[in-house]
């Protein structure tokens, strides 16, 4: 942190996890809190620096003079991360990213369907679910925005 000292910049840090809906009520998730995102804010604050945090839901102190970018979705990490690495100086990226969605996802997945999942699998809930795209690795390659088909 030393060396982000004297010299007044712009740091874009992402934190918390992100969600991956499987439907109205249920989401795939992790136990992130979002800790180390929010200390890296706090003294890139200390050191004199204008901090915008990008995080999931997670608690942001209300006293961390931050600006504040929620997300939820992996999808909603890469649009936040198009819309403001190109204004940044420095990105810390300390999200924990979802690595799977399931294949249907959100509002889609009708409660009659995970009906049938429960009968078809002797009362075992089967979710499929699919590798979601690297968001960090695709910022990188690409920098603007997420591909059309997620």
């Amino acid at each position: 942190m030393s060396r982000l000292k004297g010299k007044k910049m712009r740091i874009a840090i992402s934190c918390g996890p992100t969600r991956e809906p499987l439907d109205p009520v249920r989401f795939i998730s992790n136990y992130s809190t979002g800790t180390l995102g929010v200390t890296l804010a706090r003294e890139c604050v200390r050191l004199g620096h204008d901090v915008k945090i990008a995080h999931g839901p997670i608690e942001v102190p209300g006293d961390l003079k931050v600006r504040k970018v929620p997300f939820e979705t992996v999808l909603d990490l890469m649009r936040v991360l198009a819309a403001e690495v190109p204004r940044c100086d420095v990105l810390f990226m300390n999200a924990a990213v979802s690595d799977f969605k399931p294949l249907e996802g959100g509002e889609a997945i009708a409660f009659s369907t995970w009906e049938q999942a429960d009968r078809a699998s002797g009362g075992d809930l089967v979710c499929p679910a699919r590798r979601v795209h690297d968001a960090y690795a695709l910022n990188a390659a690409h920098g603007t925005s997420p591909p059309a088909e997620f």
